[in-house]
């Protein structure tokens, strides 16, 4: 089901196509340090509480499933945000 809903891309394609924007893949390819390189796109989102909304349904769908979150931009001023 994942692998025909959400194809794989690299991060740095993530970055390229959502600037400044949350996003959650789930790693399909890391280093050997651990570091992403690719993965299934799940969510991504402009607005950190729209994208909490949209990754929360995700979680609880997948509970073991490592899910990578980060915003592809320098993170937003004066806002203290822990990834979930």
């Amino acid at each position: 089901m994942l692998r025909e809903r959400y194809p794989v891309v690299s991060r740095d394609e993530i970055k390229t196509r959502y600037p400044d924007t949350w996003i959650a893949l789930l790693p399909t390819h890391v280093d050997q340090h651990h570091r992403l390189i690719a993965g299934r796109l799940v969510a991504h989102a402009k607005e950190w509480q729209a994208f909490k909304d949209l990754i929360e349904p995700i979680r609880r769908a997948h509970p073991h499933s490592h899910l990578f979150t980060d915003y592809t931009g320098r993170y937003p001023m004066g806002e203290n945000v822990v990834h979930v």
